[in-house]
């Protein structure tokens, strides 16, 4: 059980979102970005987390997509984990992403949220790592792109309230040969 109450907002566009985010900010509510939720229920159990407002940008058609744009394909920050290693369109992640979890977490788990959140494991981020790939962001100055080398180091750096909307990959390195070991206890 979360041991705090909350506000629960859920924006139709990314630019709502942002101005909600902002909106929050200035009215003092501390508010989060909210996809799969698996971190907020575990991080708010043990009460390393505090909200006052909740963004749950999981139905947001922009962090949605997962689609090919100038030869890059897009994957929607809000896509979970499973629809990633079902769609099979960056074999290299798929594997990784099935390697998150379990299955049941995994329909939860999203791909933004892997790579965002506080929990130190970020599986899902070392082939966008690999692949040199773009990370695209909305915040109070529009959309950005960035090189994802540019805003990652051990966790995603962006600025405050600041949305994941997707990651892009060059088409060349979607079908490139790979190994993956993911080594346990």
């Amino acid at each position: 059980m979360i041991q705090f109450d909350f506000e629960y907002y859920r924006p139709q566009s990314a630019q709502e979102a942002v101005k909600l985010f902002q909106s929050l900010e200035r009215d003092g509510k501390k508010p989060a970005y909210f996809s799969g939720g698996t971190e907020h229920l575990t991080l708010g159990r043990l009460n390393v987390i505090h909200t006052n407002a909740v963004i749950d940008i999981k139905d947001i058609p922009e962090c949605r997509t997962l689609q090919f744009e100038r030869h890059h394909l897009a994957l929607g920050s809000a896509l979970t984990l499973t629809e990633i290693t079902e769609n099979g369109g960056f074999p290299l992640l798929s594997k990784a992403a099935r390697e998150v979890a379990d299955h049941t977490a995994r329909n939860k788990i999203t791909l933004g949220g892997n790579i965002c959140g506080q929990i130190f494991y970020r599986e899902a981020v070392l082939p966008f790592l690999l692949t040199d790939s773009k990370v695209l962001t909305i915040g109070d100055e529009g959309e950005k792109r960035y090189l994802i080398h540019d805003v990652f180091d051990q966790q995603l750096r962006l600025n405050k309230g600041e949305i994941l909307i997707s990651l892009l990959i060059e088409e060349r390195y979607l079908h490139q040969p790979f190994a993956s070991i993911k080594v346990r206890q």
